[in-house]
């Protein structure tokens, strides 16, 4: 396994939309940082957090738009996608994904996005479901 495979095991768990199989993704001591924010701590915290929006969607994509790779690290520019009934709502992030070399399960990840944008846009779409 690289890391390369890796994130994109996890992008498509995030795809499918199931927590069981975000969860087969992520290791038990995964922490996940939306800076600024506190982090999720531990399997079932970054699962509730990601279900927290996925369970809302009809389908979710998460498009890299750039990549680089050095051994258990990936550094991912991203735009995630979120359609809410039939509206779009979308994510400019750039994260930093570090998985447990062994299992090949995230270990930790950094994430860097303007929320503000992210949040405003969400509770419009929210409102019109």
């Amino acid at each position: 396994m690289t890391a390369r495979l890796a994130a994109g095991r996890f992008l498509a768990a995030v795809a499918s939309l199931d927590a069981g199989t975000i969860a087969s993704c992520l290791h038990p001591e995964v922490t996940w940082r939306n800076v600024p924010e506190p982090p999720a701590v531990g399997r079932d915290a970054v699962v509730a957090m990601l279900v927290g929006v996925l369970s809302r969607c009809s389908r979710a994509r998460w498009d890299v738009v750039s990549e680089a790779y050095e051994g258990p690290t990936a550094w991912l520019e991203r735009v995630d996608r979120f359609w809410i009934g039939e509206r779009e709502v979308a994510v400019h992030c750039n994260g930093v994904f570090r998985f447990e070399a062994q299992s090949w399960t995230l270990l930790e990840v950094r994430d860097y996005a303007d929320l503000h944008p992210w949040r405003a846009t969400l509770a419009e779409a929210l409102r019109g479901t």
